[in-house]
């Protein structure tokens, strides 16, 4: 699809994705000199896919009701020559897919992250609005290390009566689907509790839980993960990376259950879990580092590292006082005041030893 320079009253800047239905792109809103996304919808698809119109427009609307800092916010929704876009705000970061591939990022950063992401679901959850198509791909980790979820393309409100899938039409994204999307059964909350969860174990471990051929490959291996989840269940996070908790593993593989009833059933539940599993680990971390000895040695140095100068710049306060008094009295005048010194340099030796073991 050829994008023209303008587009209504946006001047547009460059692409910055595509999909199968339309692309991002980033733009200018001349009057107020406000930059924005806007995402555009193919022309190509509207002759062949009348219902794509209708689906781009609640995409817009869905999405628009939903106001969280960790939801990108929706401005507004137009038509210019027969081009159907909306626009949203510009978001600076980077695509979580390729956050995902830093390995050094600390556990509890990468759990922060899923807290935040869960907290913004939790509210479409709570809305009746599921999102079926949780991927890193629709998530942009800014500069300040909060995610934003950026695409709501397929979402649905659980109290629509009007249906705009088509029978035998599989929406999501394979590596991410849940069983109940690649085969019979019901979508849910409970269906973005199964992406979030191979969210997080790719995000802990560099690695997708289920692997893949193909797409064709990897709906038929999710279809015989909810037939045999026992046979097909993927290995644990901790035999890729050590480091990583039984407690967060257990959490991971819940969401990750062939069977929507033994989930998590909403992401507020989720987050609720990841809340308490961030507080015990907070917790555990303080006493390691407690009990640590090296940890210990560290604390010692940097207590002489305050002691040795100060004792010394003491010594050289008492050494100056005493050569003045030499040359002021004489030598016997001298030695009737030296106690007095000795005296004074003695307290004040003991008030910075008291000072510094207080630290």
């Amino acid at each position: 699809m050829e994008i023209p320079s303008k587009i209504g009253k946006y001047k547009i800047l460059k692409k910055l994705g595509e999909g199968a239905s339309g692309c991002v792109v980033k733009a200018e809103q001349e009057v107020i000199q406000r930059i924005v996304a806007l995402k555009i919808l193919f022309s190509s698809l509207l002759e062949e896919k009348p219902l794509i119109i209708k689906r781009f427009h609640r995409e817009a609307r869905l999405a628009s009701a939903l106001v969280h800092p960790n939801i990108v916010p929706i401005f507004e929704i137009d038509e210019c020559n027969k081009m159907h876009y909306y626009t949203m705000q510009y978001i600076e970061g980077i695509p979580m897919i390729d956050y995902i591939k830093s390995n050094s990022i600390p556990i509890e950063t990468r759990v922060d992250i899923f807290i935040e992401l869960c907290d913004a679901l939790a509210l479409a959850h709570s809305r009746t609005i599921i999102h079926r198509d949780m991927k890193p791909h629709n998530v942009i980790i800014t500069k300040e290390m909060h995610p934003v979820i950026l695409d709501f393309g397929i979402a649905k409100s659980l109290i629509e009566e009007e249906q705009m899938t088509q029978v035998g039409h599989i929406l999501g994204s394979a590596h991410y689907m849940a069983p109940e999307q690649a085969g019979p059964g019901n979508v849910g909350t409970y269906t973005d509790i199964f992406a979030v969860g191979v969210m997080l174990y790719e995000m802990m471990t560099g690695q997708r839980p289920f692997q893949g051929n193909n797409v064709k490959d990897l709906i038929m291996k999710r279809i015989q993960y909810a037939q045999k989840p026992d046979l097909l269940r993927p290995p644990s996070m901790k035999e890729i990376n050590h480091e990583i908790p039984e407690t967060l593993d257990s959490i991971v593989f819940r969401c990750l259950e062939a069977n929507p009833k033994n989930r998590y059933q909403t992401a507020g539940d989720l987050l609720k879990a990841l809340q308490q599993f961030r507080s015990e680990f907070c917790l555990t971390q303080t006493l390691d580092s407690e009990q640590n000895p090296s940890s210990l040695s560290v604390a010692v140095n940097k207590k002489a590292s305050y002691f040795y100068p100060c004792l010394l710049s003491i010594l050289l306060f008492i050494l100056m006082i005493s050569f003045s008094f030499w040359v002021y009295y004489g030598k016997q005048e001298f030695l009737s005041k030296a106690k007095g010194l000795q005296d004074i340099g003695s307290n004040k030796i003991q008030e910075v030893v008291k000072k510094i073991t207080k630290k």
